[in-house]
């Protein structure tokens, strides 16, 4: 039992945490929207602290997918929580890493003081990503000006300002696009009063014929920008570069898949899942989602005989080794020490520091093993003192080659299974792996844990936890 001389004024302390199972891709969640998913997150996470939604100051909240989703995601699934209209909401993205970098963004202002009471975490509903249709948008070309009937061509270079358009056409605004002006009209009954007219040519979007789609989860999650390929390459040249083998892989996700199950028989999950409603429809009796289905479809042997999906000749990444598409949400309740303690609430965990990091962009697979030992540093540890570890499994090469280059044991990393065997809905993951970071050290009797998650473009965040076990010492003062 701590005594409150252990939690500091300003210590950024959880108070509640809450994800809901972890939906596969048009599984069993796929009829809720990533804003949804993360208001019952939100709702659950508070009710478990235990306090009032009125107290909440500020949420950050990630999401990836937002295509679809309308204005502010991250407001759409506090205010459907319940919590009011006065507080500040902030969407986060930085890809798999949102929802830590949402958590720690809500703890600088804990640290800062600027906030007492803020909710952080992650949402992604990747079932309902939309396909984007491209250059579809419509415009006028501007060319010129019909001078009494004589045409003027337009060069952008040597325009000085643009008062003779605005005057005379109406415009609302305007962009330049390669070397003309591309000019949005409001109708006008007196241009014809004026002598010189704006001359415009040529239908610009979508012409006549066939269009490409591009599926925008692909496009805004899974895609490698700045080489133009898909992240499962990234995963193969970290294989081929950590000589890590098509077995090893195989072997990993297996094993995740044993300890998700094992975690779950065992009732470990419970802890942390929120049970979702699902809607039967068309009079149909609704059922109850508790379970994470990536969990369900486990075939060790199947596994092994998946082919390579990114490198054809001599590819070791599958769809069996790699995290499955998923859609889920996770929340924390995070609040000052000072707070914490005048409310009499339950500490589950402080936040004893994280850290950012990056490299180049299809290293960004190994980008973990430089933000958590800086993360370890700032929270004033040795990497000895750490019991367990959370390495968001992208894929199995991902937890593999960071084991490697930190020198990890195995047994400490990822114990209750991870995203290839419980999902990886992008924009949560980030906060889901703290809250399964948490129920491993509550169940395994562990104090410090860290974890770590990598994300596209070349980054990574970790965050430090230390284990609390202070109880409520009186009822809460709302």
């Amino acid at each position: 039992m701590a005594s409150s001389d252990s939690i500091k004024p300003r210590d950024v302390c959880i108070v509640g945490v809450a994800r809901t199972p972890m939906g596969g891709f048009l599984g069993s969640l796929s009829s809720f929207s990533a804003t949804k998913l993360g208001s019952i997150a939100i709702q659950c996470a508070l009710q478990r602290a235990n306090i009032d939604p009125s107290l909440v100051q500020e949420v950050f909240f990630g999401n990836v997918l937002s295509a679809n989703l309308g204005q502010a995601p991250a407001r759409q699934a506090a205010l459907g929580a319940g919590i009011p209209n006065s507080v500040i909401c902030t969407t986060i993205n930085k890809v798999c890493a949102s929802g830590m970098k949402a958590t720690m963004l809500a703890a600088q202002t804990i640290q800062l003081g600027i906030n007492d009471v803020v909710v952080a975490g992650g949402m992604e509903s990747m079932s309902n990503a939309p396909k984007y249709l491209a250059d579809a948008r419509e415009a006028c070309e501007f060319r010129g000006f019909l001078t009494n009937g004589k045409f003027s061509y337009f060069d952008k270079r040597k325009m000085v300002g643009s008062s003779l358009v605005i005057s005379y056409s109406k415009i609302i605004f305007w962009n330049f696009k390669s070397t003309v002006l591309i000019l949005y009209m409001k109708p006008n009954p007196l241009i014809s009063r004026y002598s010189f007219l704006p001359y415009f040519l040529n239908r610009k979007g979508s012409r006549l014929g066939h269009d490409t789609i591009v599926d925008g989860m692909m496009k805004d999650g899974l895609w490698d920008v700045y080489n133009d390929f898909g992240m499962g390459v990234c995963a193969e040249i970290c294989a081929d570069k950590h000589s890590i083998t098509r077995d090893d892989q195989d072997s990993y996700a297996i094993e995740s898949f044993e300890r998700g199950i094992a975690a779950q028989n065992s009732g470990h999950f419970s802890w942390e899942v929120v049970p979702v409603e699902v809607s039967g429809g068309r009079g149909k009796p609704s059922t109850i989602v508790d379970k994470d289905d990536g969990l369900g479809k486990f075939d060790a042997a199947k596994l092994r005989k998946l082919r390579p999906s990114f490198k054809e000749n001599g590819g070791s990444v599958t769809a069996g080794n790699a995290s499955s598409i998923s859609d889920g949400a996770a929340a924390l309740v995070l609040m000052s020490g000072e707070k914490a303690l005048k409310l009499r609430l339950q500490v589950i965990a402080k936040i004893r520091g994280y850290a950012d990091a990056a490299q180049a962009p299809e290293l960004f697979t190994t980008a973990p093993a430089l933000a958590i030992p800086k993360a370890i540093s700032n929270a004033g540890l040795e990497a000895s003192q750490v019991d367990f570890y959370e390495i968001n499994e992208a894929f199995s090469v991902v937890a593999l080659a960071n084991q490697k280059l930190l020198g990890l044991n195995p047994q400490k990393v990822n114990a209750h299974g991870g995203a290839v065997s419980l999902g990886h809905p992008l924009g949560c993951s980030g906060a889901r792996i703290l809250v399964t970071l948490l129920g491993v050290l509550k169940h395994k009797n562990g104090k410090y844990g860290v974890g770590g998650i990598c994300n596209g473009g070349g980054g990574a965040s970790a965050l430090v936890l230390e284990l609390m076990q202070v109880a409520r010492v009186g009822p809460s003062s709302l």
